[in-house]
């Protein structure tokens, strides 16, 4: 990916206020994100764009899924999940404690973070 555009503003106290930014992929994919906590309501986004598809998820609660001749399919989580489970948090806990005696078989590993915790590194900056 290639960091194309990023902005980032905080409030005097160090909070986090907007951030907006877009990468760009090989042959031409495109993806925007983008936080807003001063619209009256938070609100998190991220789009996807590239061969014919696009993807818009919305605050990691719901995707809307578009690609070219068809029409859009939403997917959701159900609305008694928790927070937790919806962002992931549950799945990494429970894999982890698991197979806290059996490391070779947990999924959680460095290896398989590290450039996503890189790249919301590079967005901060």
């Amino acid at each position: 990916y290639e960091l194309l555009r990023s902005h980032l503003h905080s409030s005097g106290e160090g909070r986090l206020l907007q951030a907006s930014g877009m990468l760009g992929w090989k042959h031409s994919a495109v993806g925007m994100y983008s936080m807003v906590r001063e619209a009256g309501v938070d609100l998190e986004k991220l789009e996807l764009h590239g061969n014919g598809r696009s993807v818009e998820v919305v605050d990691l609660d719901k995707a809307i899924l578009y690609e070219k001749d068809t029409l859009p399919h939403i997917q959701g989580f159900g609305s008694w999940d928790t927070v937790l489970y919806r962002r992931g948090f549950s799945g990494v806990v429970n894999n982890f404690l698991s197979n806290i005696n059996t490391p070779e078989l947990c999924s959680i590993a460095a290896s398989a973070v590290l450039s996503s915790h890189m790249l919301a590194a590079e967005l901060a900056e």
